[in-house]
Order: C-alpha cells, then structure tokens, then sequence
C-alpha cells in the first residue's frame, strides 16, 4: 500500500469539458481502492452539492473543511485523507495557503483540480497558475463537451487566445450576430433563444452576461416573454432585492423562476440554487414566498425572514446568470452569449464553453465601434473593423498576477539594467 504522504499535494488541470469530475470519480475509486478516504471541497456550497452528485465524492465548502480541519480530532481524522478541491482557480491565495497549512498538519494529501486560464478567484487570485508552473501539473487535453468537432476547436480556439479563428468559425455557422446597438443586442439575444426553445422544448438553454447590469435586462425580457405566453402569474410584486452586494429591483409572480443568493444554513438554502414560486402573496409590508426547489423541495418563508441588514430580498430572477456563475456548468443545448468589450480572454473561454451544442453571441456594434475609434472620427463601420475590434477584446489576458512574481519581473529587470550599466562602463 502508498502513502498519500509521498507528496503533500498534486495540480490536475483540464481543459473546459474535459471531464474532470470523471477523473476525479476514478481518482476516489482508486484511492479508497487502497484504504484511503476521500472527500471533496468547493468554495461554494451548490458547486460541492454537484461535486457529491456527480462524483460520489463526500463534499463540503471550503470553510466548512477548514472547520473541521482546525477542530481538535482534525489530526485524527484527516490522516491518510485525500482532498479533492475542484475549481481551484476560484480559491483565493490566503484561503489556500490556510487550506495547505490545515491539510499538512492533519496529514492529508491535497489535490488541486481546475483551468488557471478560466476565471480567476475575485480577490488575490493567480495561485493555481503560479503553483502549477512552479511544481507542474497533470493536464486532461481532450474536450468531449462539445459534440461537434468544429466546436471543440473553436472552444480551444477561445482558450489559447486565438479568438479570431473562433470568430470566424461563429461567423461561418450563423452563431455571430453584432447588432446596431446594446437595446437590439438584448431583443435579438432575447428573440433567437425563444425560437430555439419552441423548437427543442427537452433541450437545456443558458443566457449569460459579464455583469449584473446586463444581466438584469435579459432577465426582464425573458420574463416578458414567459408572460406574454400565460406561464407567469400577474401579481408582479415589486421588490429591492441583493445580489453580490448589488441591488436590483425584481417583480415576482407565480411561476417565476428565481435563483437564492445566500446561503441560510438554518433554512437549508444554497447560494445559487433555483426553483419556481408556486405562490407569492403580500402581506402588509411583508411578503410571502412559496418555491418549490428544483431538488423537489418545497419551501415557504417571508421577505423579512430572508434578507440582508438593509432589508434586501436575497433572491432573484433566474433567467439570466452572469458568466462568473456559470463556471462549472455544463448546458445539454445550446447558450446564448451577450458580449461586452470587458469580457476578456478567460470571460470568453468559459462562456463560450458551456453548451454541448452551440454558442450564440450577441454584441453590441457601437461598443466596437467606439473601442475602434471609427465613432470618434465619424467613419463608417465596416465588418472587417468591427471583427478585428471584437478579436482584440476576446483575446486580452487579464490574469492576476502574484505579488512574488511581479517581484521578480522587478529583479530580473534590474539585473538587466546593472548589466547594461556594467558593459558601458567597461566599454567607457
């Protein structure tokens, strides 16, 4: 029998749609095939609840391993233990330090699995990559979410930064659509994923923007539509709501599919997870919710009893997501993208690697326009311009960088200039 503790910690990388939580399946099997334990971490709550799903792997959040970790049976218990942290990437750099410190001491073996070109974590981020060039890491190459071969290419297209093969490759299937404006951008994203939804009623979908102010938009819109069809009540009660310390103003009516923002562990409710109000009701300055869970649960709770200290509402209208919340996710069908210049390389890699059947984007053609310059001098927009301004923006490697390493560009660029120094004076 091996010891986990011939090395303290491992990276696994894999591609978007690689099928990581395949391997780490095996990676359980093979493990407690030789009497070890295994257990997964995620930083958010519905992430680990679809990592035990998928997996079969026993899995928490990071704080709650964290916890268990510093009780005082942590030692014990963990010993010859394997974690498996997915989405690594999103881990900031002093909660992983924390989380390497806790696991050496209580004698478990790490292992790191993630895509440092996806999305970073918010704050501190860059450690899964700087980890993973400093010791290496096992890479899975193969995409197998995509079904079609083109698409697998234009993901990785995406990937490597080359986003103007990716383009192109939109471009020649129909999936690019730029529109005159932000407002026809919306309406066409809108109007294409309800024709596709009439047409493949069993197909999943997805609509994504960066930002919540995109995405509130396309929330409203979809609703419209669901409203226009009969599927939503008209009790359209107006609420201030929160999301990742954002307030927003949604209507609620019977039907309405909405997302939960917070996790209420005396409630049971997950950061993220979605279900349908069967009723709303308001009762004076209150109100009342009843959602049946997409789990099957059926729960019920007032305004009040689910807010914030300002009194915010923490749900909200889940037509739409933002690209960051959709890492992770794999879409049986099709998705549908509205682009902005702040999208960067590794925003564009994940939301363009989501569906299983095809990407569509929607962009705004005055953004490109002005990102171009053609609107500040008054030239006329041309195509060629616009998909060079588009391949631009999709290709900019925003990556953070750690502290220590732009210490070390530093030195290394003093070393340089002292050398230069050096040789004219003795040149001199």
């Amino acid at each position: 029998m091996f010891s986990v503790r011939q090395s303290s910690w491992d990276i696994i990388q894999g591609c978007a749609g690689a099928g990581k939580p395949t391997s780490m399946q095996a990676m359980r099997l093979a493990y407690q095939s030789q009497g070890f334990s295994v257990r997964g971490a995620t930083v958010a709550r519905q992430a680990a609840q679809q990592l035990e799903k998928d997996t079969g792997i026993e899995s928490t959040t990071l704080a709650s391993l964290l916890t268990e970790l510093g009780k005082g049976n942590g030692q014990a218990k963990f010993k010859d233990t394997v974690i498996l942290l997915d989405e690594a990437g999103q881990l900031a750099t002093p909660d992983l330090l924390q989380l390497m410190q806790a696991a050496h001491t209580a004698g478990a073996k790490l292992v790191l699995v993630g895509e440092q070109q996806q999305m970073d974590a918010i704050t501190h981020g860059g450690s899964l990559r700087y980890l993973s060039q400093r010791q290496g890491c096992a890479r899975i190459d193969t995409i197998r979410r995509q079904r079609e071969a083109w698409a697998r290419t234009a993901v990785n297209d995406l990937r490597a930064g080359n986003a103007k093969a990716a383009l192109d490759t939109f471009a020649g299937k129909g999936l690019l659509h730029i529109e005159k404006d932000s407002q026809s951008a919306r309406e066409q994203l809108v109007k294409h994923w309800q024709a596709y939804s009439e047409v493949n009623p069993d197909k999943q979908t997805m609509i994504m923007a960066q930002r919540w102010k995109d995405v509130k938009p396309l929330n409203d819109l979809v609703r419209k539509v669901y409203q226009e069809q009969g599927k939503l009540g008209t009790e359209n009660i107006l609420t201030e709501c929160v999301v990742s310390n954002q307030s927003l103003y949604f209507a609620f009516s019977k039907g309405e599919r909405v997302r939960f923002t917070k996790n209420d562990y005396k409630r049971d409710f997950t950061n993220g997870e979605q279900g349908t109000i069967t009723q709303v009701l308001q009762q004076g300055d209150d109100i009342r919710f009843t959602v049946k869970l997409d789990s099957g649960r059926t729960v019920s709770f007032y305004q009040s009893d689910y807010s914030d200290e300002q009194g915010r509402l923490q749900l909200v209208q889940a037509y739409a997501c933002t690209v960051y919340s959709s890492q992770g996710a794999t879409i049986d069908g099709d998705t549908f993208v509205l682009y902005t210049t702040a999208m960067d390389r590794a925003a564009s890699y994940v939301a363009g690697s989501r569906h299983k059947d095809n990407c569509h984007w929607f962009v705004n053609g005055q953004e490109l326009d002005a990102q171009s310059g053609q609107a500040d001098k008054g030239q006329t927009p041309d195509m060629a311009t616009r998909l060079k301004t588009l391949a631009r923006c999709m290709s900019i490697n925003k990556h953070k960088a750690m502290a220590s390493e732009y210490i070390a560009e530093q030195e290394a660029q003093q070393e340089v200039s002292q050398q230069i120094t050096n040789e004219n004076e003795l040149a001199a």
